[in-house]
């Protein structure tokens, strides 16, 4: 009976402490629970702004699995996994605060460790898409990265071994507007202090004339015809920051 009751009493908690967040509320539509695994996976995830005008919810996904990590067990590590198909995130910047939706603070780790109260090791995006809107500008700026995947690895266990300069791992890759590639790759320690990272960003032909929104709104030029890459590499350690950007 308890195993039975079980996915609605979790619906029922993390829905309520969904709706503490800060001028958000949000909700589950679905809890499944997989005891032999030690997991248990949210449907139909949605947050959205309070009191904002906007159709567009500030994070929505299908499904998102949280499980432990029982690899990490021979290190003494008690740690999880994070995997979230379709998540999607649109920030929006409005003419006040209550349209505008670009938080991205202590409320959002404070919820996660909540509903997922031990430290995220391994985290998997599949098939996602980041979105940023602008109402402000003339023209309305509306830009994405679709069929967003990424994979982080290393986020907080540490072996008690030899340990590398950067022990964690990022990968990311989508498509942008205009049929742009993004390809993102990073290598970085998150619990050192100052910021200590290795960073290569690649932004490959991207067709000009689909961000001419973008363009107008910002530096007040138009395109007929062209292509856009650039290329990004960053360092930083004990903090300072050294890198180089070539745009073609």
């Amino acid at each position: 009976g308890v195993r039975l009751a079980l996915p609605f009493i979790l619906r029922s908690a993390i829905n309520s402490r969904l709706d503490k967040i800060p001028d958000y509320s949000g909700r589950v539509d679905q809890v499944g629970v997989s005891l032999w695994r030690g997991a248990y996976t949210l449907y139909g995830v949605v947050i959205q702004k309070r009191k904002g005008e906007s159709n567009e919810p500030y994070f929505r996904a299908d499904r998102i699995d949280f499980s432990v990590a029982w690899r990490e067990l021979i290190h003494r590590k008690f740690v999880g996994d994070i995997i979230a198909e379709k998540p999607r995130l649109t920030l929006i910047a409005g003419p006040n605060l209550d349209v505008t939706q670009l938080a991205a603070d202590h409320r959002w780790q404070d919820a996660i460790n909540d509903i997922f109260p031990i430290n995220i090791t391994w985290l998997k995006l599949t098939d996602g898409q980041l979105r940023y809107i602008n109402d402000t500008t003339k023209p309305k700026v509306d830009i994405r990265v679709a069929q967003l995947r990424a994979l982080a690895s290393g986020l907080r266990n540490r072996s008690e071994e030899k340990q590398n300069e950067f022990p964690a791992t990022i990968v990311l890759d989508g498509e942008t507007i205009g049929s742009g590639t993004l390809k993102i790759a990073a290598q970085l320690e998150p619990l050192a202090i100052d910021p200590h990272f290795l960073l290569k960003l690649e932004l490959e032909k991207v067709s000009l004339p689909a961000l001419n929104e973008f363009l107008r709104a910002y530096a007040g030029v138009d395109v007929s015809k062209g292509t856009f890459s650039g290329y990004l590499e960053v360092v930083a350690h004990n903090g300072h920051f050294e890198g180089y950007f070539k745009p073609f």
